[in-house]
């Protein structure tokens, strides 16, 4: 077993814009419908169109047997325009997936 000890810290802050935007997007899918979902979120996350200014968090969970709940919510750090064009191609992905109910 280790530990370590802290005596000192350096914070690096940067000034807080004068907008956000909290969002919350839940989805329900089936186990078929749950791959091209993670997919669809992994290559918004990793690619080019993920703003700096975002803070998200991504939630997978089993809900009932064959099916799966997916959340995608955090704050964006600026105004609700620049983060409806961020976010819209993501939301564009998982349109062609659909949710349940959907079908």
């Amino acid at each position: 077993m280790s530990y370590g000890i802290t005596t000192s810290f350096k914070f690096r802050t940067t000034t807080a814009t004068e907008e956000n935007v909290f969002f919350y997007y839940p989805y329900v899918w089936t186990r078929g419908q749950t791959t091209p979902e993670w997919n669809a979120c992994q290559q918004y996350c990793a690619g080019q169109r993920f703003p700096a200014e975002t803070n998200a968090r991504v939630l997978v969970t089993k809900y009932l047997e064959d099916v799966s709940v997916f959340l995608f919510e955090g704050a964006y750090h600026g105004s609700k325009a620049d983060f409806e064009l961020s976010i819209q191609p993501f939301l564009d992905s998982l349109a062609l997936v659909r949710g349940l109910g959907t079908e």
